[in-house]
């Protein structure tokens, strides 16, 4: 159960990311563990090109969330991360965020406060999203 919604949350982008080949993906894993990138099942030149990029913001401010996203130079942008972590972020930036899919269970014993904060469920829970580039731009 700890960190129990990172695999699966690569599943599901390799799923996302197979039904839409020709477009350029930049993920970011925030207040997570680093993420197995084999579970993407991503061709390496796809890496090496930069039409795939994998960034682990493990424990990373959040400033430092918002200048990659802001950075990212991809047509899909995600973003995974405890549902309370993303409930965290102030308001203009959180509006920034489109929901996908919610893995649950997952534990995150290095956010213990802000999971307990969000409720049972959320607190327990992995989001990945979708980032709208323009508004991550405006809201810095």
């Amino acid at each position: 159960m700890h960190q129990g919604g990172v695999v699966p949350s690569l599943l599901y982008l390799n799923t996302r990311m197979t039904a839409n080949v020709s477009t350029s993906t930049h993920i970011v894993y925030w207040k997570t563990y680093m993420p197995p990138r084999r579970f993407l099942g991503i061709p390496q030149q796809d890496v090496q090109s930069g039409k795939v990029a994998v960034v682990d913001l493990a424990g990373a401010a959040e400033s430092t969330l918002v200048n990659t996203l802001s950075s990212a130079r991809s047509e899909t942008v995600y973003v995974v991360t405890p549902v309370a972590m993303l409930k965290s972020l102030p308001g203009h930036v959180a509006s920034c965020f489109t929901s996908q899919k919610r893995i649950f269970p997952h534990l995150d014993l290095d956010h213990i406060r802000e999971s307990f904060e969000v409720g049972w469920y959320d607190g327990l829970t992995l989001g990945v999203y979708t980032v709208e580039q323009s508004c991550i731009a405006s809201a810095t």
